[in-house]
């Protein structure tokens, strides 16, 4: 059986959790991978999405449109009741579900996917 966890990073908070349970998982003897927009791990089994992206222009392209969504959805800060959490908008430049790991996985754990995912286009092509 092949695991993987997705989440923004492997650190802090939620991507700590996704570490740990992806670390488990491998010392009971299941293949566990992670996939992380920001990867802060020496594991080789943590992969970074922008790790092999040689590509600057579509690296540049990434950086631009991350900051076209930030833009438009800070202009709804305000309109948001003081006690709410952070959110995220469900867009994102990333087509994950085309990546390899997710397509040879049998089980996909989604953790803190803000900036990494584009809801629309993962769970119509998974």
């Amino acid at each position: 059986m092949k695991t993987l966890h997705i989440s923004t990073m492997n650190s802090h908070g939620a991507g700590t959790a996704a570490f740990r349970l992806h670390l488990g998982l491998e010392a009971t003897g299941i293949e566990s991978k992670m996939l992380v927009l920001y990867r802060e791990s020496p594991d080789r089994d943590v992969v970074g999405i922008e790790q092999h992206n040689r590509n600057v222009f579509k690296r540049l392209w990434n950086k631009v449109y991350n900051r076209i969504i930030s833009s438009e959805l800070n202009a709804y800060e305000n309109t948001r009741a003081k006690d709410f959490g952070p959110f995220s908008d469900d867009r994102s430049v990333y087509a994950i579900s085309k990546h390899p790991l997710v397509k040879e996985a049998d089980i996909i754990h989604l953790h803190w996917i803000a900036k990494m995912v584009n809801h629309t286009e993962f769970f119509s092509n998974i």
